[in-house]
């Protein structure tokens, strides 16, 4: 999974990671937040959703991204520490 995602945008990397486990997610980030079940109770896999930005959870508060068109690599940080770059809060979506 961290053998890149130049040139994807958060939605692309997430439409990747969850077709390597045979599950097909929309292009979008409100359309793959619109179509799973949100979920308070996360579980490694299940989607982190910002405003206008989408990761995937990795257990312990952290999560993997991928920030942008301009990236050439897949962050792994902290949910909270995004939430001070990305305004607005976050939730979590499950595909199970």
């Amino acid at each position: 999974m961290m053998g890149g995602g130049a040139g994807w945008a958060c939605d692309e990397f997430t439409q990747a990671v969850y077709a390597q486990a045979g599950i097909s997610l929309p292009r979008g980030v409100s359309a793959q937040a619109a179509g799973g079940t949100q979920t308070s109770n996360p579980q490694v896999g299940d989607l982190v959703v910002f405003s206008g930005h989408i990761g995937i959870y990795a257990g312990g508060n952290m999560m993997w991204d991928n920030p942008g068109y301009a990236s050439s690599y897949v962050g792994w940080q902290n949910v909270y520490r995004s939430m001070d770059v990305i305004p607005g809060g976050y939730y979590f979506v499950t595909y199970r």
